[in-house]
């Protein structure tokens, strides 16, 4: 601790007073660095990578399995290819839109795959499972993620054309109704087309349209 008195003029305990200030920004940007290379290189990718088989960050653990950067969670020997999602979303127009596509990236569009069908009340619907597929289509409910949204599901049938690709034309493995959810080598497959395709209004388009419409339908129950 110092004082002004012990200074002879007003310019140098001002002229020391700075110099502290400044070494004190260095000090704190030098250690924030370090903790942010710590989180994203560690602790967040340790965190993905354990993460269940519906764990909200599996869209962003996917896209790195693609190649694309994610916040500096890239997997050994893997080669950015692809756009990050960060940027990606950069190129969105309108901040409504850019939101919505955010949270598909951050998986947090309220799929009944990580929700579950808490919304449903009036109605049962085993967790996980598509509530308009579980209600119109016989046999084993099918797990509502992504893949079900965007290539499967037939109540996006009619606004599906939209989309530039289709689930047969980027099916790495199984049947491409991926009843139980689709695998992860799926989930890359699809997030690889997503973020490849220059279209993305496209996408986005999409999404905005079939959440208006699921969230339709599940009023309706």
């Amino acid at each position: 601790m110092w004082h002004t008195t012990d200074h002879t003029s007003d310019d140098a305990w001002r002229t020391e007073w700075r110099d502290l200030v400044l070494w004190g920004k260095r000090v704190a940007e030098r250690f924030a660095a370090a903790q942010k290379q710590r989180f994203f290189l560690q602790q967040q990718r340790e965190r993905l990578a354990s993460q269940g088989p519906f764990g909200k960050g599996r869209v962003l653990l996917a896209a790195s399995r693609t190649g694309a950067p994610v916040g500096g969670i890239r997997l050994p020997l893997v080669a950015p290819r692809l756009p990050s999602p960060r940027r990606w979303l950069e190129s969105v127009n309108g901040p409504a839109r850019r939101s919505l596509a955010a949270r598909f990236f951050s998986g947090d569009l309220d799929l009944a795959a990580y929700s579950g069908n808490w919304d449903l009340t009036r109605r049962f619907v085993p967790s996980r499972a598509c509530a308009y597929c579980f209600r119109t289509i016989s046999g084993p409910p099918f797990v509502e993620d992504e893949w079900h949204l965007l290539l499967i599901c037939p109540l996006y049938e009619r606004i599906r054309r939209r989309i530039p690709f289709q689930a047969a034309g980027i099916l790495v493995e199984g049947h491409p109704l991926q009843g139980e959810g689709c695998t992860p080598c799926n989930l890359a497959a699809l997030i690889r087309a997503i973020l490849a395709d220059p279209r993305r209004d496209s996408i986005v388009d999409f999404l905005c349209e079939a959440i208006r419409l699921r969230r339709q339908y599940r009023q309706g129950l």
